[in-house]
């Protein structure tokens, strides 16, 4: 099982910073984090930080498709 703290930095992150979005996305995957653990954890960001969040959430998880994706 992967530790929640890279999900978590990824949680903390997603809100309005591109650049951080991607750091931390690209740590949690390195961590072994599933697509479906981050996308849970985002799922809590958008519930706690309601309208705005969905769109930076989107963002994360995107971000976690292209270090997930064969190059």
């Amino acid at each position: 099982m992967v530790s929640p703290t890279p999900r978590y930095s990824v949680f903390l992150s997603y809100n309005r910073c591109e650049p951080c979005i991607a750091y931390h996305a690209e740590g949690a995957m390195k961590a072994g984090a599933t697509r479906d653990q981050v996308a849970e954890t985002l799922a809590m960001a958008v519930y706690m930080g309601a309208g705005p969040s969905v769109m930076y959430a989107a963002k994360a998880l995107e971000a976690v498709d292209q270090f997930t994706s064969p190059a």
